[in-house]
């Protein structure tokens, strides 16, 4: 019994869950079908399927005149009356606007101050002190610099054979050494045979005075004077001792007896001991000694002042020959010792040279020294010829800034002396675009003046596709413009805006009743039709900075029923006609475009579609 409870209680909280469930599911789908979709945009769409679009080529221009004459304002004036409209006719000269007098002379004032600071800079500028620069000081440093770069390279070469010319100079040094000493003894030997000569001579002299009786003989140490043997004479030879003293006397009286003369033998007892390299070529100057006159010598006495006569000739004789050695071996001397003190310098110099590596060192560093040189003579002629020609670009800025300020100053000193603007040529008034109490600028459009015999011209632009046929010379229908009689394409040209995909075709337009400029001119290429895939209604089409875009609703099913959401698909425009457009993108075929909404879309929004049967979905 009670287990049969319990079943029936269980079948009965089944039920009732169900019933439960589907209330729930009833209200959620009430909710969702009425309240809900009251939040959630409606929409209208319709189905992009293949169709044909028959559609005209045709574009829109507007009319200009060829030969308009723009008048500008004048900057900072104001506007005092307009005394003609649009399209008045005007001839050249007739006052078109009347401008308030000028009160604040500032622009002007601001004008002048800038001439005056402009013609003081150019005359101080043409003033500036110009030297020619002669760059003294660069060119004196590449000449030191290649001095010491000749130095550089003699010193590389001499220290390459530095210890050859040390050995060198240390052999001349020993050979000229040992010859200036072996020089030296024969110097000082062949100045002892002169003195001996000459005191020889000195003797025999004197003697010569005793036998003329004008002096006392007085012996005179190392004086000797050896005459030559007389066959009649028997007095014995001189012992070689010193002469006796002799006191002169007034009145001398000769006494027949000689005394004789000294025995020193008149040749140098002392000869050189080391041949001269080079014969002695210097032959001294001697002054000889007077001959006393054979006449003056006593009768008894005249063989010994003869044989003392001729012993002085040989004795001086003599003396030149010692002399000349003497002179010979000085000379070797000295060039001896000259070449000692050379070779001694060249061994000095020789030491004090650098070793290769560092000769090679200062080399590189001399060319281095050369090469800065060079460069900053270089630069220096540059930076001169740039200062020179900165100071002539100054002068000539400084003189286009006085053109352009003087041009500036007389034209706004004209335009504050004008009260009226006037029409510059013969036509009718067009954009008269000012009023009274307008502030003129100097780009601000005024008026404009078509004048009578002016041609006019439109352009239209076209896809490159519909231009491929057209051509200079060809002329477009103007059977909807009355007043027009032709319209000629003069130019075509890419049009600057989309050059691949767009011409810009440019027509003349002429017309016996007259032409305004601003009137629109529309005007029929040709007329075709095509089959496309994809056509849908033209308000299908969004265009934002992306590009063009249609919206493709997507129906996906659940509990509550049907569900539509958007995607937005990127499309290119083929073709054009009225109200419908052919189009291409990702999935397409037989997509449903919305072509209506009443709230802005976005990508993935949730959507009603219209249901015309008076059915929501």
């Amino acid at each position: 019994m009670k287990k049969h409870e319990s079943k029936k209680n269980s079948r009965r909280w089944v039920i009732r869950a169900m019933v439960t469930f589907l209330v729930v599911l009833a209200l959620l789908t009430f909710f969702s079908n009425t309240i809900m979709n009251a939040t959630i945009p409606l929409v209208v769409t319709s189905t992009a399927t293949r169709g044909n679009l028959a559609f005209t080529n045709s574009a829109t221009g507007q009319v200009v005149s060829d030969s308009e004459i723009k008048v500008k304002g004048l900057e900072g004036r104001t506007v005092s009356e307009v005394l003609h409209t649009n399209y008045d006719q005007v001839q050249a000269g007739d006052v078109i606007v009347t401008l308030l007098p000028v009160e604040d002379m500032s622009d002007l004032e601001t004008l002048e101050s800038d001439l005056r600071t402009a013609q003081r800079n150019l005359e101080y500028a043409r003033r500036a002190p110009s030297h020619a620069n002669t760059f003294i000081t660069e060119t004196q440093a590449v000449r030191t610099a290649e001095r010491n770069l000749a130095q550089a390279q003699a010193d590389i070469n001499s220290a390459a054979t530095r210890d050859e010319a040390i050995a060198a100079a240390r052999a001349t040094l020993s050979a000229n050494q040992a010859a200036a000493a072996a020089l030296t003894t024969q110097v000082a030997a062949a100045t002892a045979s002169v003195e001996a000569i000459q005191l020889q001579i000195e003797a025999c002299y004197a003697r010569l005075a005793v036998i003329d009786g004008t002096a006392v003989v007085t012996p005179v140490p190392g004086m000797y004077c050896k005459l030559d043997p007389d066959p009649s004479d028997t007095t014995p030879e001189p012992t070689g001792e010193p002469l006796e003293e002799v006191v002169a006397d007034p009145t001398p009286e000769p006494t027949g007896d000689p005394t004789p003369a000294p025995t020193a033998d008149p040749t140098p007892t002392t000869e050189p001991t080391v041949a001269p390299t080079t014969e002695p070529t210097v032959t001294p100057t001697v002054t000889p000694v007077p001959a006393v006159p054979t006449s003056a010598i006593p009768t008894n006495n005249s063989n010994d002042r003869t044989a003392i006569l001729n012993q002085i000739a040989q004795l001086q004789q003599q003396l030149v020959e010692a002399q000349n050695r003497l002179a010979g071996y000085s000379a070797q001397l000295t060039a001896a010792n000259e070449a000692v003190t050379a070779a001694t310098t060249a061994i000095t110099t020789a030491e004090a040279l650098p070793s290769s590596y560092a000769a090679q060192d200062a080399l590189v560093d001399a060319q281095a020294a050369l090469d800065a040189a060079n460069l900053a003579l270089s630069d220096a002629r540059i930076n001169a010829g740039i200062n020179a020609d900165k100071a002539q670009d100054s002068i000539e800025d400084y003189e286009r800034q006085i053109e352009t300020l003087t041009a500036k100053v007389n034209k706004k000193r004209a335009e504050l002396e004008q009260t009226e603007i006037v029409a510059p040529a013969d036509g009718y008034l067009y954009n008269v675009g000012v009023s009274e109490g307008d502030k003129l600028t100097a780009e601000g459009l005024v008026f404009s003046i078509v004048p009578q015999d002016s041609t006019y011209s439109v352009s239209f632009t076209f896809p490159t596709t519909v231009v491929q046929n057209m051509q200079p010379g060809q002329e477009f229908s103007s059977s909807n413009y009355y007043w027009i009689n032709k319209i000629v394409i003069t130019s075509i040209k890419p049009d600057p805006q989309n050059p691949r995909e767009s011409r810009i075709v440019k027509c003349s337009v002429s017309s016996d009743y007259g032409l305004m400029p601003g009137e629109s001119i529309t005007v029929t290429a040709d007329r075709s039709n095509a089959t496309y895939d994809h056509v849908v209604a033209a308000s299908a089409v969004s265009e934002d900075n992306s590009g063009k875009f249609v919206y493709v609703v997507i129906r996906s099913s659940g509990p509550l029923g049907d569900r539509y959401v958007v995607r937005r698909v990127t499309v290119n425009v083929e073709e054009t006609s009225g109200a419908f457009v052919a189009i291409s993108g990702e999935g397409l075929d037989n997509a449903m475009v919305v072509t209506r909404s009443e709230q802005p879309l976005h990508n993935g929004d949730r959507v009603r579609l219209e249901d015309y049967s008076g059915d929501s979905n």
